[in-house]
């Protein structure tokens, strides 16, 4: 059954215009692409940049702090807090009010000079009144949110805040966050009101068509906008689209088809009534149902702009419990740029509990407040986990919080040849893994993710691709992420098994990390990608631990690496890691590939703990300026014992090649990392270290005082190294081959005689200095 949402009182009588022109206090509005016409007279306007934006000091964003007991002595700079928690790294230097240390009981501003334990800090000043259980609140001195947030972009503004006037304000279009280096932000701001200019919405009335450009408008623009947008609308869909559902409840049909026209439909989000769906259309329940359009950008549904959402979730399209429903051939508007007021939970496309089996193809969603689509199950008895979807061929372009966010209880999930963009308005990651647990449900992290074949460009201050888990016993499971093109952004995460990252392209923006995976990630596999991050000092592929839990597991085979940081960095490995085949080009500095055991965290870890089975194999490592391969360590009780180094190919192309090269380094650990070997039943060998590389291979003689170069480790093989075999204990059977090579009467050649211990070597001949 097909049925058209016409024949229902939904109307596509909106626009959406894409290049506005109106002059500063002029009430004359030019639409280069516009489609006015006569029956526009009397619908609604908004422009964004046409007025100032008018706003409060609402908050302060992350970390700050409200210590409820904190007490002065008057005349002393010490404030002491019993359940403060200070932490050096993060308090020291924030802004700080007391209330009753000022003068005359007033409120005492100062900074946080020092913190000299958990509930002890020193102030700048010192408390005019002594004070007991007072209210101290710390913020960040350079940063404050706003009650509301710009619906334009805006340069360095001038800002009047309280007392005083910033020059040297930023904001960035879609977020309220205003940043002042200068400004010493403090609680005594908070409420005051800040004015932000061309970053606020004109909300008007057609008044006049002239022609299908040029349309004269009942209130004029405060500010000039050049080359700007603008949202037309009037008939509200929603109404209409809930009574068409209505009826096809009351039909006798397995399956139906809604139709929607070309042009832009708008629809309010139904009020926040028990057990509705907050959302302008809520698909509560149904089945085999297809929301087809006339095409991307044809067919337009909006959440009707100018409505408060600040309060509670607002999606433009949610599902729970649906069935077999597929979205194909539309767009989704969020209009959060023309919304009165919004909030974070406002989604483009939210499947929410329950929903199987769901195709979402060739649908763009264009600036929703949250994500531009949501998956997000449930754990209660019923299994209503969201699972089957397939999201093809779609354009999820400047959603404020995230492209694509996969939360909790989400499996089978296919993701193909989409454009996700993530730039201002928009301000987090193009896809996110945000797997989350509540008390009542422990959370099940996201599995059998698939995404492939897409292009992600990316324009925040935050990783572009986040794939994460729930917690270590808990990790996202079978990702592919996979023939992916990331411009500007990187990729990491945490809690991970069986993930796959392979045949990418990831070119880093300017700043922020590049690719990087922590904390436990059995069965990562960061294959064949192309990794670029050519400005800053940045490391291209860093393993890392997390709250004690060491990565192992990793295969990094065959990717190509340019970064004038370090290559791929491997920090606090476990065991079975494998690089292999990688070519890394730096721009000569730092090193290509390192490797550091790190000190054990957990309790209960062993005093001794071996790392075995770490492979660097067959890598080409290119214009580096310290060390092409390097192996450390914190403390020496913690030893690699079955570690190789072979075939790799390091050399310099670029002239003149720096002093002080080494190939191949094995550091001294620290002074306080002991002095034991810390490298045992290593193999070293076959690799071709240029000529321009002063030293080839450095050991530190008495932490790693041999190793093996051919042969089998544990079987007979040749060794090289400093000191008599016997006093340095090379175990090996007999047959065995060690060559001493730091005799100051020449080198020495020993025979493995007898016995399968460190002793049993004989001397066999020795060489003339």
């Amino acid at each position: 059954m097909r049925v058209r949402v016409d024949d229902f009182e939904c109307k596509p009588d909106g626009r959406y215009l894409e290049r506005i022109e109106i002059g500063a206090d002029s009430t004359e509005l030019t639409a280069v692409d516009g489609t006015f016409r006569q029956s526009d007279v009397g619908k609604h306007i908004a422009i964004p940049g046409a007025v100032d934006l008018i706003a409060s000091l609402a908050r302060f964003p992350r970390p700050n702090l409200v210590v409820a007991n904190a007490s002065m002595v008057a005349g002393e700079a010490t404030l002491t807090a019993e359940d403060a928690s200070f932490q050096r790294q993060i308090h020291k230097g924030m802004r700080i009010t007391v209330e009753g240390a000022g003068a005359n009981g007033g409120t005492l501003l100062t900074d946080v000079s020092e913190v000299a334990n958990s509930s002890t800090v020193v102030l700048a000043d010192k408390a005019v009144e002594a004070v007991a259980n007072a209210v101290a609140r710390l913020n960040l001195p350079d940063r404050v949110l706003l009650s509301d947030y710009p619906r334009a972009r805006t340069g360095q503004l001038t800002v009047h805040v309280r007392d005083r006037e910033l020059t040297d304000g930023r904001m960035t279009i879609g977020h309220g966050l205003l940043q002042s280096a200068t400004a010493g932000f403090s609680s005594l701001d908070l409420g005051h009101p800040v004015t932000i200019r061309a970053a606020g919405c004109l909300v008007t009335t057609i008044q006049v068509v002239h022609n299908d450009t040029q349309v004269t408008l009942a209130s004029p623009a405060q500010w000039a906008v050049v080359d700007g947008v603008a949202d037309v609308w009037r008939t509200d869909s929603r109404p209409g689209f809930e009574q068409l559902l209505v009826a096809l409840q009351g039909a006798d049909v397995e399956s139906a088809e809604i139709e929607f026209s070309p042009g832009v439909y708008d629809f309010t989000r139904v009020s926040n009534a028990p057990g509705a769906l907050p959302a302008a259309l809520g698909l509560d329940g149904v089945r085999n149902l297809t929301l087809r359009g006339g095409g991307q950008g044809v067919t337009i549904l909006r959440m009707m702009p100018d409505q408060d959402l600040s309060v509670g979730d607002a999606n433009v399209i949610m599902a729970r419990d649906g069935h077999r429903l597929t979205l194909r051939d539309l767009s989704v508007h969020g209009a959060y740029l023309t919304m009165g007021a919004c909030g974070d939970p406002m989604h483009g496309i939210h499947l929410d509990a329950g929903c199987h089996d769901i195709v979402v193809e060739r649908v763009d969603v264009f600036q929703s407040g949250g994500d531009g689509v949501r998956l997000i199950g449930s754990l209660s008895e019923a299994d209503r986990k969201v699972r089957r979807v397939s999201i093809n061929g779609c354009r999820l372009v400047q959603n404020h919080r995230t492209g694509i966010a996969f939360q909790r209880a989400v499996e089978f999930v296919w993701v193909r040849d989409c454009y996700i963009e993530m730039t201002p308005p928009g301000r987090l990651a193009c896809i996110d893994f945000e797997p989350s647990a509540n008390e009542e449900f422990p959370g099940v992290a996201p599995a059998d993710i698939f995404l492939d074949s897409n292009v992600l460009v990316h324009g925040t201050d935050a990783e572009a691709v986040s794939i994460s888990g729930v917690r270590p016993e808990d990790p996202v499971s079978r990702v592919r992420f996979t023939n992916n093109t990331l411009h500007g952004g990187g990729i990491g995460g945490i809690y991970l098994k069986d993930v796959t990252v392979t045949g990418n392209l990831i070119a880093a923006g300017e700043g922020g990390q590049v690719a990087r995976f922590a904390g436990n990630m059995d069965g990562l596999r960061i294959e064949q990608n192309t990794i670029h991050a050519v400005t800053g000092s940045r490391t291209g592929l860093e393993i890392l631990p997390h709250q004690g839990i060491r990565p192992r597991g990793v295969r990094i085979v065959g990717n190509n690496i340019e970064t004038a940081g370090i290559g791929i960095s491997i920090d606090g490995p476990d065991s079975d890691i494998e690089v292999r085949g990688n070519r890394i080009l730096g721009r000569g500095e730092a090193i290509g590939i390192s490797i550091k055991l790190r000190k054990p965290q957990p309790p209960g870890e062993p005093i001794v703990r071996l790392h075995t089975s770490v492979r660097i194999i067959g890598n080409t490592i290119v214009n580096f300026a310290d060390a092409g391969i390097e192996l450390s360590t914190e403390a020496t009780f913690e030893r690699f014992n079955g570690l190789e180094v072979s075939t790799n190919e390091i050399y310099i192309d670029a002239a003149p090649a720096p002093d002080g090269l080494v190939g191949i380094r094995f550091s001294a650990p620290p002074q306080d990392g002991g002095t034991d070997r810390w490298v045992e039943r290593a193999y070293v060998t076959g690799n071709r270290i240029a000529d321009a590389v002063d030293v080839k291979i450095e050991r530190h003689t008495p932490t790693v005082p041999f190793f093996a170069t051919s042969g089998n480790p544990g079987g007979r093989s040749t060794f090289e190294g400093d000191g008599s075999p016997n006093e340095i204990g090379v175990m090996a059977p007999p047959g065995s081959i060690f060559l001493q090579i730091d005799n100051e009467a020449g080198a020495a050649l020993y025979l493995k005689a007898s016995g399968h211990d460190g002793s049993g070597w004989i001397e066999m001949a020795k060489s003339t200095p």
